[in-house]
């Protein structure tokens, strides 16, 4: 996979220090966050994130 496109970072929800995006990027993958989607993105789960 080169790049991965997502609206927000994963939370801490089942893994403690989750950072998929870190560990992509490590295997040289090319990251994309677009906060701008973060929003929808989170709200579908939501009762998993407390927020």
């Amino acid at each position: 996979m080169r790049r991965v496109v997502t609206a927000w970072r994963e939370p801490d929800t089942f893994v403690a220090g989750a950072d998929g995006g870190g560990v992509l990027a490590a295997e040289d993958a090319l990251v994309v966050v677009l906060p701008e989607h973060e929003e929808a993105a989170e709200a579908p789960n939501r009762h998993l994130t407390g927020r």
